[in-house]
């Protein structure tokens, strides 16, 4: 008898828990802020969304099979926003871009099955200034960019995008993932991916060359071409040395023209100090490093 009234204690006990469980979970909305820990579930799906901020400690899960749908509003994440297997966030017909912004501190997890896509003419995109978690998902956006100071591990995952970038400073594992798109690791943040990047290490949008025709190196290792900006090798022999330095005695303090244009390595116009400092950075050195190498 004893045994029995401990049964039916235990089974009131844990229904009461469970009824309690439900009863105080909490819904995530479909716009504004996010205070508190919630989740989108599965009896309110698909759930069309306005602009959502996921503040700081708080995590908003999709539940599995759950899909949100975006128009022209934005997700930011400096909270944790977390993709359980088989969700998806999908952008709906729009003219601009949704984005799902992941701020620094800010942490996107996304699990087995899960999908950040779009439909028809919706577009979407993820920038990641915090940390992604992606595994054994699918990603059909824009962009997928990660920024300096940025952490991203993305595993077994295929992204489709205009662009995927990985930027400098940005830490970053890629391993058994398909990438479609515009693929590139652009690690100075010009907007040059270093394939195409005259200057790999150092930030030149402009790309300015002055000695194009020039500056092949031959005599080190065959054609490599180099923008200003990395490129104090003035006699073009593979190496940066006290011979470049006083190629710029010879001319500063003159402006370009008469002065040639491929001393002026830090394009103000002007031979002087500026172009020595880069000068000085580079001695004994190699220039570059940039396309060919």
């Amino acid at each position: 008898m004893k045994l029995c009234n401990l049964i039916i204690i235990l089974l009131i006990f844990i229904g009461f828990n469970t009824w309690a469980d439900v009863a105080y979970a909490v819904t995530c909305p479909s716009v504004g802020t996010i205070n508190e820990n919630c989740s989108w579930i599965l009896a309110d799906s698909p759930v069309t969304l306005g602009s959502i901020t996921i503040n700081s400690g708080v995590t908003a899960t999709v539940e599995g099979g759950v899909s949100l749908l975006m128009t022209v509003d934005d997700i930011d994440v400096y909270g944790i926003l977390s993709l359980n297997s088989g969700s998806s966030i999908t952008a709906t017909d729009n003219q601009d871009v949704a984005d799902i912004r992941v701020h620094p501190g800010g942490i996107l997890n996304m699990f087995s099955s899960s999908t950040i896509g779009y439909s028809e003419s919706g577009r979407i995109s993820v920038d990641v200034h915090g940390t992604a978690i992606i595994s054994d998902s699918v990603l059909d956006v824009n962009s997928f960019k990660v920024y300096s100071g940025a952490i991203s591990n993305v595993t077994n995952t295929s992204i489709s995008a205009g662009i995927i970038a990985f930027y400098q400073g940005s830490q970053y594992t890629l391993t058994g993932n398909t990438l479609t798109g515009g693929v590139y690791v652009d690690s100075d943040g010009d907007g040059v991916p270093d394939s195409e990047d005259n200057c790999i290490d150092v930030a030149n949008p402009d790309q300015v060359d002055s000695n194009l025709d020039e500056d092949d190196n031959s005599t080190k290792a065959g054609d490599q071409h180099y923008g200003n900006a990395c490129d104090p090798d003035f006699d073009n022999n593979g190496i940066v040395n006290i011979i470049d330095f006083n190629e710029w005695r010879k001319y500063t303090g003159q402006s370009v023209p008469p002065a040639p244009a491929s001393i002026d390595i830090s394009g103000d116009g002007l031979i002087w100090i500026q172009d020595f400092n880069i000068w000085r950075q580079y001695y004994g050195k190699d220039p570059g490093p940039g396309i060919g190498d």
